[in-house]
């Protein structure tokens, strides 16, 4: 039992070890958002594999106002998710996802 004892701070300090983020324990600070008015950056879109509701073929949504979408007409289910709604996490291959920025501008098409 005395060996048990004397490993129980040995094992400790070993299981804490790994719990270490790699690179000393710091975190890469957050990338800041793009600045109002300023560059856009490239759209963001599924890739190949993972594009199973056609996505990739609506890049033309990017940039445009949510409004947009009320009069068009999609062959999948979709769903417009604006900053801070709650999502359900259910998963649906052939759902079109279009994220809007805070200006309510689609920012983001993927599927799911």
């Amino acid at each position: 039992m005395t060996l048990s004892l004397r490993a129980f701070p040995v094992l400790a300090a070993l299981a804490l070890a790994g719990c270490e983020a790699p690179g000393g324990g710091t975190t890469p600070p957050a990338e800041a958002p793009p600045a109002l008015g300023g560059d856009m950056p490239p759209p963001v879109l599924p890739s190949p594999a993972d594009d199973t509701c056609g996505a990739s073929r609506l890049t033309s949504y990017i940039g445009q106002d949510a409004s947009v979408l009320d009069a068009a007409r999609f062959a999948n289910p979709i769903r417009v998710i604006r900053p801070g709604d709650a999502v359900t996490m259910d998963f649906n291959a052939q759902r079109l996802n279009f994220e809007l920025d805070e200006l309510g501008e689609v920012e983001r098409i993927r599927c799911g």
